[in-house]
């Protein structure tokens, strides 16, 4: 695979990713990173990922119908250091680096739930509506840094999708 074909590919990713596949996202995402300096391990990654999302073309994201009132869920998480173009051996080698090739790595997924379900013990049903999953836009020391980059980065996309909902339930009520 040469690298305008490696380029496209990551593209092709990206554009399923954020359209219809939230589980390949953080795939997408990390081989973004390598599209600048691309090795033999990347192009490894990106034909196992083409052929992961052959394997599994029957995924998809419902929207389930919701005979009740609906919350608007937040799930976050993030990882220290997940996301690198250079290994590092700890990180203290990061301290006060400019131009660092390790990333931190956070995603965000936005669902809708019935309201009857939100105690509930058991298996419930959940829209997706919105998700994304991205490097950190700032060098953090720290796991609860990291974490709560993504609980704002989450909350905002919540609040959004709230907002839009709140619009288009407003004025088909009239």
């Amino acid at each position: 695979m040469e690298n305008a074909e490696f380029k496209s590919a990551v593209g092709s990713f990206h554009w399923f990713a954020t359209q219809s596949r939230p589980d390949i996202n953080v795939y997408s995402n990390m081989l973004q990173k390598c599209q600048a300096g691309t090795k033999l391990a990347d192009v490894r990654e990106a034909n196992r990922l083409t052929k992961e999302i052959a394997q599994t073309a029957d995924t998809e994201v419902r929207v389930i119908p919701m005979s009740g009132e609906f919350a608007v869920c937040l799930w976050s998480d993030s990882a220290l250091y997940n996301a690198w173009v250079e290994p590092i051996e700890d990180d203290i080698q990061l301290k006060n680096e400019r131009g660092h090739k390790v990333f931190s790595q956070h995603g965000v997924l936005v669902g809708l739930v019935e309201i009857s379900d939100l105690e509930s013990h058991n298996p419930v049903g959940v829209s997706v509506v919105d998700w994304k999953t991205a490097a950190s836009r700032r060098v953090a020391h720290r796991t609860f840094a990291v974490e709560t980059s993504a609980l704002a980065s989450g909350l905002g996309r919540a609040r959004w999708v709230s907002a839009l909902l709140g619009d288009c339930l407003l004025y088909t009520s009239d």
